[in-house]
């Protein structure tokens, strides 16, 4: 276990989100006591638990508060040791805050992208939606928010090894968000050897296409908390063709059979 202290919060809050994008971020109220790692740490991909600190919003919502927050990622094949290159993805796990007066169900996306952003760089587009199987409250956040650490459904989901994916959370309960923001993703130190650099699009705050983070609530660029589990597809088996006879064929091999037959009876009767 690992308490948060006072001082990555005073750091944080030297960065205030900007007056047209205030309602996208929320602060932690004070340290928190949270896992060390996801446990157990994603075998695919692991970017760190909440390192207690902020959250920016992602959620859908049938009003005007709709948000995606997200970050990249890659399999790293070698290191998987996967002759197809395909991996099947059978849990995601991420950590979020949202509304204590406001609980509800999570969705999870994944997203094309390249190193700078999700694409399409003007939407939110995912490839694939996963439905979450659980979610368990691992306590206060910030002055009305609890963190939450939430599960989600691989679904057969099929990522490619070596590839630039996007994922994000999401609040899934529009009605419940009708008043503002709700749920939010939480920044974390991220995987150890990359570099932070999470994107928000929120069209109705100000944000309508795909930003860097600290672009929009001020330094530092952040990560966020996720674990993705799976496993490498074995490689396809090659399939070799029988040939295989038709009705014609089958007529012509019969009467050839009965040709040959008759050439050997004929010349067994004039023996």
């Amino acid at each position: 276990m690992r308490s948060k202290s006072f001082v990555c919060l005073a750091i944080a809050t030297l960065f205030l989100a900007l007056p047209a994008a205030g309602q996208l971020q929320e602060n932690a109220a004070g340290p928190l006591t949270i896992p060390e790692d996801f446990m157990p740490p994603g075998n695919l991909y692991d970017n760190d638990v909440s390192d207690g600190i902020t959250s920016l919003a992602t959620q859908d919502s049938d009003g005007t508060f709709f948000a995606r927050s997200a970050d990249d990622f890659t399999i790293d094949n070698a290191a998987q040791g996967c002759e197809s290159g395909m991996f099947e993805i059978t849990e995601v796990r991420v950590q979020a805050t949202q509304q204590n007066a406001a609980p509800q169900a999570w969705g999870f996306d994944f997203y094309d992208g390249d190193a700078t952003s999700p694409l399409p760089t003007n939407a939110a587009v995912p490839i694939a939606t996963l439905a979450e199987t659980g979610q368990v409250n691992l306590g206060p956040f910030g002055a009305t928010t609890s963190l939450f650490e939430v599960a989600f459904a691989g679904a057969g989901t099929i990522l490619n090894g070596d590839t630039i994916y996007w994922v994000a959370p999401f609040g899934t309960d529009g009605a419940a968000n009708a008043g503002g923001f709700n749920n939010f993703f939480a920044s974390s130190l991220g995987a150890a050897g990359t570099v932070a650099n999470s994107q928000i699009i929120a069209p109705d705050a100000g944000v309508p296409v795909w930003t860097a983070v600290d672009a929009v609530i001020g330094p530092p660029a952040l990560a966020f908390s996720f674990a993705i589990d799976g496993f490498c597809l074995a490689p396809e088996t090659p399939t070799i063709a029988i040939p295989t006879l038709n009705s014609w064929g089958l007529l012509l091999l019969i009467g050839l059979l009965a040709a040959v037959s008759m050439f050997f009876l004929a010349r067994t009767r004039r023996v």
